[in-house]
């Protein structure tokens, strides 16, 4: 994080939904009050964010996460949904 400050990154906040507050099947928040937001640095990897993050909630993401794939998103244990508007974009 503190490469990406004096590198001049933007910080950037994204939310989480634990899955037991989404239903997969409709990709529809089932429980609101269970979501949370993550800060972060653009150029980072989620894996990045949850093992060495220290912006608010990423000790919080990290309980979440196994990174089982050390970040190459082979192994899906993350489980990340992307909303549509973001796809061009991520």
């Amino acid at each position: 994080e503190e490469l990406a400050r004096s590198e001049g990154k933007k910080e950037i906040k994204f939310w989480c939904v634990p899955s037991n507050a989404w239903d997969e099947e409709t990709c529809v928040i089932t429980n609101d009050d269970a979501k949370f937001s993550v800060t972060a640095f653009e150029g980072m990897s989620i894996t990045d964010v949850a093992k060495f993050g220290s912006g608010e909630n990423a000790p919080v993401l990290g309980e979440y996460l196994d990174c089982a794939c050390s970040g190459i998103m082979a192994c899906s244990t993350c489980q990340v949904v992307v909303d549509k508007k973001w796809f061009d974009i991520v």
